[in-house]
């Protein structure tokens, strides 16, 4: 069985340690190594560490927080899923890191079952938030006048790729173009769903069944 590769990014080494130990109970995840801040993650990084599926990310860390440390990740690494684990369970900090790019949203009462079961919807390219959080989420983006029909082939074809955490440059490759019609094709999609966060294109694939596990 292939292993999903997990890195925890936790102020709190007891909460760190609390949680490898639920990770590491079941045979399709491991835990690569634990952080203390968003710097020491880029730190590492750099330095070559292995880049991992999923960062499981804590919100309140100092030097560099959770959405610092989300939007980095999201321009450097935007293959790397994130997760958002958190004590906030306040609408504002959920919607920002939702337009950080984290596509799931965990806080730390959450039981260890649902921590498995984000863990293994955030590994398939969807999102994986609260009722509270996706009730929100529906008020903000009704998508109500917008349907998949709305998009030609080649928009249709980008937001497959795109739901994949692909770069640019890889969508660039896949659909035989240059980078410029990629960012054209991005911004159009924006125009569309009237949006500005590229989560909320996630967010309006999953909604609409749009997404290709098999990319």
């Amino acid at each position: 069985m292939m292993k999903h590769s997990i890195v925890i990014a936790d102020d709190h080494p007891l909460i760190a340690t609390a949680i490898r130990a639920i990770i590491e109970q079941f045979p399709d995840f491991r835990v690569l190594y634990e952080v203390e801040n968003g710097q020491m993650l880029m730190d590492k990084l750099k330095d070559g560490a292995e880049i991992p599926d999923i960062v499981l990310l804590d919100m309140s860390m100092p030097i560099m927080d959770g959405k610092e440390t989300a939007i980095w990740l999201k321009s450097t690494y935007p293959q790397i899923k994130i997760i958002a684990n958190t004590v906030q369970n306040d609408i504002k900090s959920f919607v920002s890191m939702f337009e950080a790019g984290a596509l799931g949203y965990l806080t730390k009462t959450t039981p260890p079952k649902e921590l498995i079961n984000a863990l293994r919807t955030v590994v398939q390219n969807k999102t994986h938030y609260p009722e509270w959080a996706q009730n929100t989420l529906q008020a903000l983006y009704p998508f109500s006048q917008v349907s998949p029909s709305m998009f030609n082939e080649e928009e249709s074809r980008f937001l497959k790729f795109f739901c994949c955490n692909l770069s640019q440059v890889q969508i660039a490759e896949k659909m035989n173009c240059d980078l410029n019609k990629v960012q054209d094709l991005e911004k159009t999609l924006y125009t569309k769903l009237h949006v500005n966060s590229s989560n909320a294109l996630v967010h309006f694939a999953q909604v609409n069944n749009l997404i290709d596990e098999s990319l």
